[in-house]
């Protein structure tokens, strides 16, 4: 008898996939780790540079350069191969070298150019799901101020709100395809609560968090430096519980 196994695998991938009909959703517990800096070059890594796309385009940049260099100035020889493979890696090492530099002397430190005290950001940066982009967790944010006046007070309540309308259009679009979908999806847009004008709520990714430090240094800080004593301290608190949410891809066949 004829060996059909490779008929059978031809079948197997003819057959039409099922359409996705909600988001894929894992939850669980993530585990705060103690002990680690978290103004470390990872944390910097994860919410600074994205993963892996700059060190692909300065590749696919000096592959492009290649044909070019070779038209004006050469012909093709192996010393002119190896140039060119010297001249993408050149690209990669002074790419990785700036980084850390930006890393060295504008991320390092970055708590010490506040004008308030900043409670639990090692919290937000110290757990075993930091790593993960699509793991979202339940994060509050409570601002302590020693001003009595008005427009001050709500001068912060607007640098809350800008900071949350912002935050909310970092979540990536829901599937609601399915009538049980809105029940997969546990995260939390954010808003700033009834019971306090200066505290917000909402769930928040490694892309949020960075969000949070930008706006930490620039409109509250600002805020800070030009009315004293308008923001006494921040305090950043996180649920160790979290949600994977799956971005959610429509596709159609052919």
């Amino acid at each position: 008898m004829a060996n059909k196994s490779f008929l059978h695998k031809l079948i197997r991938k003819a057959k039409p996939k099922q359409p996705k009909t909600h988001l894929a959703n894992r939850k669980g517990t993530s585990k705060f780790l103690r002990g680690l800096d978290p103004e470390r070059y990872y944390v910097y890594r994860r919410l600074i540079v994205s993963s892996g796309n700059l060190p692909a385009i300065l590749i696919m940049a000096g592959l492009f350069a290649i044909p070019i260099y070779w038209t004006l100035y050469g012909s093709w020889t192996w010393a002119f191969l190896i140039q060119s493979i010297l001249i993408v890696l050149g690209l990669i090492a002074t790419f990785h070298l700036l980084i850390y530099l930006h890393y060295l002397f504008f991320f390092r430190n970055w708590r010490q150019h506040l004008k308030f005290s900043l409670d639990g950001w090692e919290k937000l940066v110290n757990h075993d799901k930091f790593y993960c982009d699509l793991c979202w967790h339940h994060t509050t944010i409570k601002i302590s101020s020693l001003s009595i006046d008005p427009e001050e007070l709500k001068g912060l309540e607007a640098a809350l709100k800008i900071f949350c309308d912002k935050a909310n259009k970092r979540f990536y679009t829901r599937d609601q395809s399915a009538d049980d979908a809105p029940l997969f999806d546990l995260r939390k847009e954010w808003t700033i609560t009834n019971h306090s004008p200066l505290t917000a709520e909402g769930s928040s990714t490694p892309e949020i968090i960075n969000l949070l430090r930008r706006h930490l240094l620039g409109n509250f800080n600002t805020l800070a430096k030009t009315c004293p004593g308008l923001i006494d301290q921040i305090s950043l608190e996180i649920s160790n519980q979290y949600q994977e949410v799956d971005i959610y891809i429509e596709t159609s066949g052919a």
